[in-house]
């Protein structure tokens, strides 16, 4: 059994390219040339710690509490020490060592409280030691030791359930998920009142309800993370439930729904967690509960209007001392292997320019988004005759043109915005990202 590393495409850069947007090569240091190539980055530095060939026969866990032997036989996991050895958990978690990089580090491992797990085969071994320290993770291996970024779950600190079979929620393929504390309810689901065109950048197909007025999409890698860390829950049962719960979650299968009730953590390590419809109960490492703790403007798309370029029309921005016009013409073509092609010819006030060049300023357009929500204080007395900047959409959807218009209003003493978009005035816009925008315009002209 060999681990190779895998390398994909972020999916920012997926997220552009459904915007009709290109990666921009300008976000490089301000550096100087000559300190920017002498300087050696934190990330030139890091290294994997584990070689990327070693086919695993033996691994070997030890902790102040437990001594774990797992031995690879027949295509399956081998183990003492574990009451209920699962073969896909004790893989995954061999994988997540072989993904760990560091950089190297002086830093010495402690006395005691460090984590051993010891990699082996038939010629060859590696002894892990892992530990953190104010916040900072370390592993020591072969006389070396690397200070890591972050560690997986398994291992912050480790617990022998990592290696065990998850608990079974009895859901598959969820449809929605609501999380209740105290008073505030968040809801999750797949529906929404964007169109079509404003839907089509958001690739996670999940939708924030019953928080804001505006409509958000989940961004994509925070839910795929949640969606999978409902089956990777685990830990000890438990005699009793989970007494006087912070926190509920609903998952909801169409008509089916297991109910999470989420207690309170006594001892640091471990949380109490009942599931209400089996009446089963549990106790769960404290690190696979902190996601389900999160500020909702933290887990979505905030863009203030992210259009695909390939369906705009016209776009009309208007500042005090200037203004920009967008337009944009698209035609259909056949290529020469006969397959349908849009060509789209663009304008900044009149003036044609290079298609390639135009998509990679649209992203500054593109990635305008909320920073915060705007205090009641600040929504107080607003006024839209004070907006100083307006931006106008125009857009095909289905055949017919949309309008949309956002209007920013400058908030006193500030360099930030309340911006006005569909009659709701929730959240500020920084003025960094503003200026961006129209330097990039300027360039054009």
């Amino acid at each position: 059994m060999k681990h190779k590393k895998m390398y994909c495409l972020t999916l920012a850069a997926l997220l552009l390219l459904a915007a009709g947007c290109d990666q921009s090569s300008s976000d490089s240091n301000s550096e100087t040339e000559s300190e920017t190539e002498t300087e050696i980055t934190e990330a030139e530095q890091r290294s994997y710690v584990i070689p990327e060939e070693f086919p695993v026969r033996s691994l070997d866990v030890a902790t102040e509490e437990d001594m774990i032997e797992l031995t690879y036989q027949n295509g399956e996991w081998v183990a003492e020490g574990l009451e209920n050895p699962h073969t896909p958990s004790i893989s995954t978690f061999v994988d997540e060592l072989f993904s760990l990089q560091g950089v190297p580090t002086e830093t010495k491992s402690p006395a005691d409280g460090a984590v051993s797990i010891q990699l082996s085969n038939e010629e060859n071994d590696f002894t892990l030691e892992v530990w953190s320290s104010n916040e900072q993770h370390y592993i020591n291996v072969s006389e070396e030791t690397f200070k890591v970024e972050e560690l997986p779950l398994s291992l912050q600190p480790f617990d022998t359930s990592f290696l065990e079979e998850p608990i079974a929620i009895g859901l598959n393929e969820l449809t929605e998920i609501e999380f209740n504390e105290g008073e505030e309810t968040v809801r999750l689901n797949q529906e929404t009142t964007l169109n079509e065109v404003e839907k089509l950048p958001f690739i996670s197909g999940w939708y924030l309800h019953d928080v804001y007025e505006t409509p958000f999409s989940i961004e994509y890698q925070w839910m795929e993370k949640l969606l999978g860390s409902f089956y990777q829950l685990r830990g000890p049962a438990a005699d009793t439930p989970a007494a006087n719960p912070v926190q509920t979650i609903i998952l909801k299968n169409g008509q089916e729904q297991e109910t999470l009730m989420i207690g309170e953590s006594e001892d640091g390590r471990y949380t109490p967690v009942t599931l209400k419809e089996q009446n089963q109960h549990y106790l769960v490492p404290n690190q696979l509960l902190a996601q389900y703790t999160f500020e909702p403007l933290n887990i979505v798309d905030n863009f203030i209007a992210l259009i695909p370029l390939n369906a705009v029309q016209t776009v009309t921005i208007k500042t005090e001392e200037t203004e920009y016009v967008i337009e944009a013409e698209h035609e259909l073509a056949l290529n020469e292997a006969e397959e349908t092609t849009l060509n789209s010819t663009f304008y900044l006030n009149e003036q044609e320019i290079d298609g390639e060049i135009f998509r990679r300023k649209y992203q500054y357009l593109a990635r305008l988004s909320y920073s915060e929500k705007a205090t009641p204080e600040e929504l107080a007395g607003i006024d839209e005759a004070e907006s100083t900047i307006t931006i106008d959409y125009h857009y095909l959807n289905d055949g017919q043109t949309v309008s949309e218009r956002v209007e920013f209003i400058p908030i006193e003493n500030e360099d930030s915005y309340i911006v006005l978009k569909d009659g709701r005035t929730e959240f500020k816009a920084s003025d960094d990202k503003l200026q961006e925008l129209f330097n990039a315009f300027d360039e054009l002209l």
